[in-house]
């Protein structure tokens, strides 16, 4: 293990303790969880360029804008509102990319800090008050790890979709809209971010076993290689972006592939989790929806999986609220004693996916 990752490893532990420890206690370490969660900020933006996937690519993109404003100003196949967004960080910063990294990793945290916030207002729990190391610890156990050090467009796009699902849940739904724009004007495969909509209008509640049966059928089936038979049905989708700019975009995602089927950590990682929201799962129509969502990205998962090249791009859409729902069941069971050994397993095997795709060491 190198300098980089030890440093980085040794924080994110840090913070998890932390957060675990206010889970079962009554005390507020806030000082020190913004301690810790800024050096984790310092850290990721201060990264080495050749550390992570991309880093290299997006250094060469933002010392390349201009010094002043141009909206007109284009880059290859990346989104104008992402060419803008950075065009305005290079205008306040300067030619320190390390700080336009920084912009991308508070802005995100922000937008999740909010997110959380306002779903627990939603009745889900009777604790609304944000925990912040516990949501870092949770957050970047992988999903802030991979967005904000190497898919940076996207991340940003996921976490105005994860915006747009809680205006949704909360009514608000020209702002929603809007949210769900912003993040397509950022990466173009957030117009996978519609399907939600149709699932957070389902107001009947599943039942628990047809979950079950459905996620194990699926599985089995995924093993199998199902994907064979439900992809050629996919055509449409290359179709419909073929005179758009967004086909670029959408063609690094939809490369089929043509892979033998073999065991996968993130397929069997994703079907046990899915049993936990289930098993966890309480009594709240909002909290269902978030399920059903994060359900959805599974199903898809298992329908798709050795077919298309960065299938996880397109699911994690839908799976990012995962680490909301672990954070509503970590704090509506925090008295359990069983529930700490969950939550150090879920950071633990987080962790690893991001470091299995991810890290380069």
């Amino acid at each position: 293990m190198n300098t980089y990752l030890l440093l980085l490893v040794s924080i994110s532990v840090l913070i998890s303790l932390i957060g675990l420890l206010e889970l079962k206690t009554k005390n507020n370490y806030y000082f020190a969880s913004l301690l810790f969660i800024v050096s984790l900020f310092l850290v990721l933006a201060l990264r080495p360029i050749d550390y992570f996937a991309d880093t290299h690519s997006y250094v060469s993109f933002y010392l390349s804008l201009p010094k002043h404003l141009d909206f007109s100003f284009t880059y290859g196949s990346f989104q104008q509102g992402f060419v803008s967004f950075s065009q305005i960080i290079k205008v306040l910063s300067g030619k320190y990319y390390y700080l336009y990294f920084l912009a991308i990793i508070i802005l995100n945290f922000s937008i999740i800090y909010y997110c959380l916030n306002e779903i627990l207002k939603l009745n889900i729990v009777n604790d609304t008050n944000v925990k912040m190391a516990l949501l870092a610890a949770l957050y970047f156990s992988y999903i802030g790890f991979m967005y904000n050090a190497i898919v940076l467009r996207g991340g940003i796009g996921i976490s105005f979709i994860l915006l747009s699902i809680v205006f949704f849940l909360k009514r608000k739904y020209i702002i929603s809209i809007i949210a769900l724009l912003i993040a397509i004007s950022f990466h173009s495969s957030m117009f996978f971010g519609l399907f939600y909509i149709p699932i957070l209008l389902l107001n009947r509640r599943i039942n628990s076993n047809i979950y079950y049966i459905v996620l194990t059928t699926l599985y089995i089936f995924s093993l199998i290689g199902i994907s064979k038979f439900v992809v050629p049905n996919l055509n449409f989708i290359d179709a419909f972006f073929q005179d758009n700019i967004a086909k670029k975009d959408f063609n690094t995602y939809l490369i089929q592939e043509n892979v033998n089927i073999k065991f996968s950590f993130s397929s069997l990682y994703l079907l046990l989790t899915s049993f936990v929201f289930v098993k966890y799962r309480i009594n709240n129509y909002q909290y269902d929806k978030l399920l059903n969502i994060y359900i959805f990205g599974v199903v898809m998962h298992f329908l798709l999986y050795g077919s298309f090249s960065a299938l996880s791009r397109f699911t994690e859409i839908f799976t990012v609220v995962g680490f909301i729902l672990v954070y509503i069941i970590l704090v509506k069971n925090k008295y359990k004693d069983k529930i700490l050994i969950y939550a150090v397993i879920y950071i633990i095997a987080n962790f690893l996916l991001f470091y299995r795709l991810g890290a380069r060491v």
